[in-house]
């Protein structure tokens, strides 16, 4: 699952130099929506209505404006800022009412992290030791000095295992 997230941050990085996308949702209250230009990608929830339902857009103009809004609404600065991270929080009336936060993700981050989700998962995979003849099928250990029962973990070979059943 990692590694098609992989894929699919990947393919919506390359495009997000070809199109603008925006997807979302909203209700009567609060909208929730993400919008990839260029190279990155804004995350946001708004505490005022949008188009009810949900909503894609997809236009073939590409700007350089959601990095400069990233720099503009994130005055903190620093090292995550110089990379690409972000977050804004804007309340517009001051009274708490209508009020927009965003993250601001570099897409090739979401690349990064799932590429290395799915690395992990496969370093797991490759380091499980067989299961052979002589071994234990629950730890691996080696059985053949003892094969009626495992001396690490006590399991029982299954061969034993329906000898006793019957």
């Amino acid at each position: 699952m990692s590694l098609l997230l992989c894929i699919a941050a990947a393919v919506i990085w390359v495009l997000s130099y070809q199109l603008t996308q925006y997807v979302g949702w909203s209700d009567q209250r609060q909208f929730y929506g993400a919008l990839s230009i260029a190279g990155l990608l804004r995350v946001e929830h708004g505490t005022y209505p949008g188009r009810p339902g949900f909503s894609y857009e997809q236009r073939n103009e590409i700007n350089e404006t959601l990095w400069n809004e990233a720099a503009a609404r994130d005055r903190r600065g620093g090292v995550f800022k110089q990379l690409g991270f972000a977050y804004s929080y804007i309340d517009y009336y001051s009274n708490g009412k209508e009020v927009r936060q965003s993250i601001y993700l570099p897409h090739w981050s979401l690349v990064a992290f799932f590429g290395l989700l799915s690395l992990f998962k496969l370093i797991a995979l490759l380091r499980r030791r067989p299961h052979g003849p002589g071994l234990c099928a629950a730890c691996g250990y080696d059985m053949r000095a003892t094969p009626d029962r495992c001396p690490e973990c006590g399991g029982v070979p299954a061969s034993l295992r329906q000898i006793e059943q019957h």
